[in-house]
């Protein structure tokens, strides 16, 4: 190499200001680096969107199956006490014991589903419960009462109706009056199911 052509080649790489123009292989680290943290920054951001999807689709969901509900009044005890805060599964279809959220008088009630349609049902002087002649056994009552009541019995549950009853039969409004009635299927919100609060009750709801 001729003398003087390092500090030629050197020159070359600054400019008239003195700002180093940087190597072909520098330049090329440097495009590297670039198309890494493109790739990172996509990552991140596609990361991003799947989470809002998700959450999304969650809340979608969450809102077409399941309401969050707070419990008010003590005609569900002691199953369920005021201030329980619970989760309800949104659909029509329930059977006998399960307990139900319905609107009445645009009202949101709770209350245990004991009769189906075409059921017969006799509350006794002593609070026992039959469905169609045979003794309910009701584990999650604290004590058998039969309460105010003005309809006749036997009774038969009409067609897509359903005969409830609370609980806490000494005050609970329910079936055993003409005024409340049975409940219909399109009132029905759902089943409830699973307690949330507190926390020392969280769990499934029998």
């Amino acid at each position: 190499m001729p003398e003087g052509s390092e500090d030629v080649e050197e020159n070359m790489r600054h400019e008239g200001n003195g700002t180093t123009i940087p190597s072909l292989q520098e330049m090329e680290e440097e495009l590297g680096r670039e198309r890494r943290r493109r790739r990172t920054r996509q990552a991140v951001l596609n990361t991003v969107c799947v989470c809002v999807l998700i959450t999304g689709l969650s809340a979608m969901l969450a809102y077409w199956l399941l309401t969050v509900l707070l419990m008010s009044g003590d005609s569900m005890e002691p199953s369920l006490r005021s201030g329980d805060l619970l989760l309800v599964s949104r659909t029509q279809n329930v059977e006998r014991g399960q307990i139900i959220a319905f609107y009445s008088n645009q009202k949101l009630l709770i209350k245990r589903v004991i009769g189906i349609e075409g059921d017969m049902i006799e509350l006794g002087e002593d609070g026992q419960v039959y469905v169609n002649a045979i003794p309910l056994h009701e584990t999650y009552l604290t004590e058998k009462v039969r309460g105010d009541s003005d309809i006749s019995y036997p009774f038969q549950v009409p067609s897509g109706r359903f005969f409830v009853l609370g609980d806490q039969r000494t005050i609970s409004m329910d079936s055993r009056h003409k005024a409340f009635g049975c409940v219909a299927g399109e009132q029905i919100l759902g089943c409830v199911f699973f307690r949330i609060w507190p926390l020392s009750a969280f769990g499934r709801i029998p």
